[in-house]
C-alpha cells in the first residue's frame, strides 16, 4: 500500500505495457487513481495475430484486440480514448492533453508518470514508399487496410525477410503470387544461423514463394496499372507492397527531459524507472537488458512489455522487484514446422567478439516406437571460454516450441553446457525421449569439450 494520500498515476498509452500497468496497480492497491490516456479508439492490437487474420484463420479483426475499456473501467482506471498528450512538464508534473473529438485541451496532474506509448514502423527513406500501392503493418488500421488490399492483388511483394515478412509470405502466397525481398544474405538474421534459417528459405520456396536476399529495396515506381519494385539486382513488377522493415520506439514527448540511448530508446534502471525517478517505461518505448550479452538491446516484444509492465506497477505500490532482463525469446509457425529461439546467434556473438561456440543435435524428439514422430533440430550456442549458454534455435514438425523456456531461464540464470546437461527433465515416451533432445544437445556439446578424441 502506498500510504494514506491518493497517489495520481498517469499512463500515457493504452498499448500492452499500459493496460498491464493500470489492471496490475489497481490490484495491487485500489486506492490508487489511475487515469490512462490513448489517443486512439481501441487498446493493445496484437500484432503478431495479423498473418492469422490475413489467411483467415481468425475471421474478425477485433479478435486481435487483447483488452478492452470496459475490463479496465471495471478495474478502477479512468480511461480518456481519443486523447492526445502533446507535452509533458516534468518539473511541474503535468501533462498537456488534446480531446481528439472536441479539439479541448487541459492539463493534468501526477505523481507518478508511465510512458507506454510503444513503437511506430520503420518508415525507410526509399523513393515511392508513401505511394498507395505501398502498406506497412502495424496496427488495426493498417491490418485492415492490408486485408483490403490484398483482395484486389495478385502479385505482392514483401520487403524485410523478418518474422512480420515471412509470416505474412506464409499467409499470402496460397492465394497470390509473392515475392520476398531481404537485404540480408539470408531470411531472419537477427534470430537463426544460416542453417536454420535456410531451412525456412526452403520451406517458402516449396511453397510456392519468389525469395530474393542479398537485395534490399531501393524504389517504388508506380506505372498505370502495376507498381515497380527496383532492388540491388532486380525489377519486379506487382500490384502491391507491403514493407517490413522493423519499428522504432515512440519516445518523441520525452526527448530532452530524460536518457535515452542512440537509437531514441528510453533508457532505464531495474525497475523501469527513468533518470526522473517519478517518471517509468514499460514496452516498445524503451530498451532491455540483454542477459546473453550483457548489453543493453532495442527488443520490442509484447512479452518484454508485460514484464516491464508488471515491474514498474509493483515498484509504484511499493513494493521494489528487479527486472531480470531478456533473451529475446521468440517462436515462428510456417506450413507445420515450429520453429523457436532465445538468446543470440553464433554470428551475433561473433561480431560482439564473443568466443563462441555451437553444437547441432539431431535425432527423434520422442522413442521411435511411437507411431507418430517427427525429427528435432537444435542448435546451442555457448561461450567457449566458461560454458555459458548464449542462445539456442530449435526447430520440428511437432511443437516442442514450450522447451525453448528452459533454455531461456538457463541463460537468464548464467546457467552452462554442465548445469543444462544434467537438468532433471520429465520422461513420458508420449512427449519426449528419456534424455530431452535439449539435455542431448547440452550433452553433445559437453563431449566435445571434455571427450578425448
Amino acid at each position: 500500500m502506498m500510504g494514506s494520500e491518493t497517489v495520481k498515476v498517469i499512463i500515457v498509452g493504452a498499448t500492452h505495457a499500459g493496460t498491464v500497468a493500470a489492471l496490475q496497480i489497481l490490484a495491487l492497491d485500489p486506492t490508487v487513481d489511475v487515469t490512462v490516456y490513448e489517443r486512439g479508439s481501441r487498446l493493445a492490437f496484437i500484432g503478431a495475430g495479423v498473418p492469422l487474420y490475413l489467411s483467415q484463420q481468425v475471421t474478425k479483426i477485433d479478435e486481435l484486440l487483447n483488452m478492452d475499456v470496459a475490463t479496465l473501467t471495471h478495474a478502477g482506471a479512468t480511461m480518456r480514448m481519443q486523447h492526445d498528450v502533446l507535452k509533458i512538464d516534468m518539473t511541474a508534473k503535468t501533462i498537456l492533453v488534446q480531446n481528439l473529438i472536441t479539439n479541448e485541451q487541459f492539463e493534468d496532474h501526477y505523481d507518478k508518470l508511465v510512458m507506454a506509448t510503444g513503437s511506430a514502423v520503420v518508415v525507410p527513406p526509399l523513393y515511392g514508399v508513401n505511394n498507395h500501392r505501398v502498406l506497412m503493418v502495424k496496427d488495426y488500421q493498417s491490418t485492415k487496410d492490408i486485408a483490403g488490399a490484398v483482395q484486389h492483388a495478385q502479385s505482392i511483394v514483401i520487403a524485410g525477410g523478418g518474422y512480420i515478412g515471412v509470416e505474412l509470405a506464409e499467409a499470402l502466397c496460397q492465394r497470390h503470387d509473392i515475392t520476398l525481398y531481404h537485404s540480408a544474405s539470408y531470411l531472419l538474421d537477427n534470430y537463426y544461423d544460416r542453417p536454420m534459417a535456410r531451412s525456412v528459405q526452403k520451406l517458402l520456396t516449396q511453397h510456392g514463394v519468389h525469395v530474393c536476399v542479398n537485395e534490399p529495396v531501393k524504389s517504388f515506381t508506380e506505372t498505370r496499372d502495376t507498381l515497380t519494385v527496383v532492388s540491388r539486382n532486380l525489377r519486379k513488377e506487382c500490384d502491391l507492397a507491403i514493407v517490413c522493415t522493423g519499428f522504432v520506439p515512440v519516445s518523441n514527448l520525452v526527448q530532452g527531459q530524460v536518457e535515452l540511448d542512440r537509437g531514441g530508446a528510453i533508457i532505464t534502471n531495474k525497475y523501469g524507472q527513468t533518470s526522473d525517478p517519478n517518471v517509468y517505461v514499460a514496452g516498445d518505448d524503451r530498451n532491455s537488458h540483454q542477459n546473453a550479452t550483457g548489453e543493453f538491446q532495442y527488443l520490442p516484444q509484447v512479452t518484454n512489455a508485460i514484464r516491464q509492465a508488471q515491474i514498474v506497477a509493483y515498484h509504484i505500490c511499493g513494493t521494489p522487484i528487479e527486472s531480470r532482463g531478456t533473451q529475446g525469446t521468440t517462436a515462428l509457425s510456417i506450413f507445420n514446422h515450429t520453429y523457436t529461439m532465445t538468446g543470440i546467434t553464433e554470428h551475433r556473438a561473433r561480431l560482439l567478439k564473443i568466443p563462441a561456440k555451437s553444437i547441432t543435435y539431431q535425432g527423434w524428439y520422442r522413442p521411435q516406437f511411437m507411431t507418430k514422430n517427427a525429427r528435432v533440430t537444435v542448435t546451442l550456442i555457448y561461450r567457449a571460454d566458461n560454458w555459458k549458454i548464449l542462445g539456442a534455435q530449435i526447430r520440428c514438425q511437432h511443437d516442442v516450441t514450450q522447451s525453448i523456456n528452459i533454455v531461456s531461464l538457463a541463460i537468464q540464470n548464467q546457467n552452462t553446457i554442465v548445469d543444462l546437461a544434467f537438468t532433471d527433465m520429465f520422461f513420458h515416451p508420449r512427449y519426449n525421449q528419456p534424455v530431452n533432445y535439449v539435455k542431448m544437445a547440452a550433452q553433445q556439446a559437453l563431449f566435445l569439450e571434455t571427450g578425448k578424441q
